[in-house]
This record gives C-alpha cells, sequence and structure tokens, in this order.
C-alpha cells in the first residue's frame, strides 16, 4: 500500500528546519466574518462570566486586547478547532492524533496596541516532548506597519530556554537570553486575511507595537500531539512566578 500523502507535506522540511511556515488563505473569507462576529458576541458579555486570566484589555483603556479559552464561551470556536481545513495542516507537522489546547483571540488595536516580547509558547504549555505549534490566523492584514508577527528561524532547535517576567499584561514572559533581531536573523511575517502561519512552539517570536491606523487582529490556536505530556516541575515553577508580590 502506497504511504498516505497530503499537499501539506510539502510543509515539512521548511517547518522542521525553520521552525515556521506560512499557509496562504486557510481560511475563507466566510469562515474569518464569522469568527470575527462570535468574538464579537463573546467580548459583549459581562465580564463576570470570563474565567481569571482569560479576558484582557489594553493598558488601562476598556479596548479589549485579548481573549483566552475561546472554546470555553462559543460552542463555534469549539468547533473550528477541529475544522478539517486546520487540521489537515496541523496532522502534516505534528505526530496524529492532535489535540487543541487553546483558541484565543489577540489584537493589536490602532494606534495602541502593545509591543510584545521575544518569547516561546512553550514556556506557558511546558510540553514534554516538544511536538506542539500555534496556528495564528490573521483577521486583519498583518503587516510591519501594524505590527506583524517576528520571528528567529531556526530558534526551535535547541528547546525551551529560561523566561523572565516581560512585565506585558497577557504575555507575561519573555526569553531571559537577548535578542538581536539583525545578527539572530529576524523575519517580519506579513499576512493577508486569512492566511496563517504556524509555529513550533519552542520558536522564538515577537511582534512590535501598532503605531498605525490599522487593526491588528490574531485568531490563534494551539495544537500538541496527545502523547505530550506536562512537564510538572516546570509547570509549578511557572505558577509560582505568576503569584503577585506579597
Amino acid at each position: 500500500m502506497a504511504p498516505h500523502t497530503s499537499e501539506f507535506d510539502v510543509l515539512v522540511p521548511p517547518y522542521n528546519e525553520r521552525g515556521y511556515v506560512v499557509v496562504e488563505n486557510l481560511l475563507s473569507d466566510q469562515q474569518i466574518q464569522e469568527a470575527e462576529a462570535e468574538i464579537e458576541r463573546v467580548s459583549q458579555q459581562d465580564r463576570t462570566a470570563f474565567r481569571p486570566g482569560d479576558l484582557f484589555f489594553t493598558g488601562d483603556t476598556d479596548v479589549l486586547q485579548q481573549i483566552e479559552r475561546l472554546e470555553r464561551y462559543s460552542l463555534m470556536f469549539a468547533q473550528l478547532r477541529d475544522h478539517r481545513c486546520i487540521l489537515d495542516v496541523v496532522e502534516s507537522l505534528l505526530p496524529k492524533p492532535v489535540h487543541c489546547e487553546n483558541v484565543s483571540y489577540m489584537a493589536k488595536p490602532a494606534r495602541i496596541g502593545a509591543i510584545v516580547p521575544y518569547h516561546q509558547d512553550n514556556a506557558y504549555y511546558h510540553f514534554v516532548p516538544d511536538d506542539a505549534l500555534t496556528v495564528w490566523v490573521a483577521l486583519d492584514a498583518s503587516r510591519t506597519d501594524n505590527g506583524c508577527l517576528r520571528v528567529i528561524p531556526g530558534s526551535h532547535k535547541n528547546g525551551t530556554v529560561p523566561h523572565v517576567s516581560s512585565g506585558v499584561r497577557g504575555i507575561s514572559f519573555t526569553v531571559a537570553q537577548p535578542i538581536d533581531s539583525q545578527l539572530d536573523g529576524e523575519v517580519a511575517l506579513e499576512l493577508s486575511r486569512g492566511d496563517a502561519s504556524v509555529h513550533h512552539c519552542n520558536l522564538f517570536h515577537a511582534s512590535k507595537p501598532n503605531l498605525s491606523e490599522n487593526h491588528r487582529r490574531g485568531l490563534v490556536m494551539f495544537y500538541h500531539s496527545s502523547h505530550c505530556q506536562v512537564d510538572e516541575q516546570l509547570r509549578a515553577g511557572y505558577l509560582e512566578a505568576q503569584e503577585p508580590p506579597q
């Protein structure tokens, strides 16, 4: 019997080498519109409906910045995370079966969108082995002027590195080691609406402030292979670091 092949198998070599790939038109315009409407509906709920740590606003404003665990608040997102158009990509890059750990909404509102410092997603999830990745879908055109994702190619190959407090609401950690964007070969991932960047859970990534007149919103889904286990010691250290100072 011939081995199973997928149109997305071509993504595997660049993903393994660079730690990221870009998939154009991952979601249709109809899917994007439905997601936008559902995000609006969820965001209009009373704030007491959200669990602690699931809802963030930009600075001291009432402008929505982030919703974590959207699948908790919306059947649509619980279904979208398992849509074949997304799973076909994820399953080409990770050992099957896969599981979606979190669906989130992240925004950089026009003129006030904050910086996100360099970090690794696995510094929050602590999966061993690191067979995990993030699917970042652009709800708006994501460009250099409105704070697109920036990555360090190949940085995923050295595992999860030490992180320290970032002081940024919603993105509490940043890599402890200094990053020189030019020397380290930083790449800006510009996306059109509906495109997605897919990056390894240990890829260094960041974004600059949005000083433009255009919003930069993203739908973010984190997947891992079902055989992954949480490193409880690392998890305990992370939770301890989140405790407010006495």
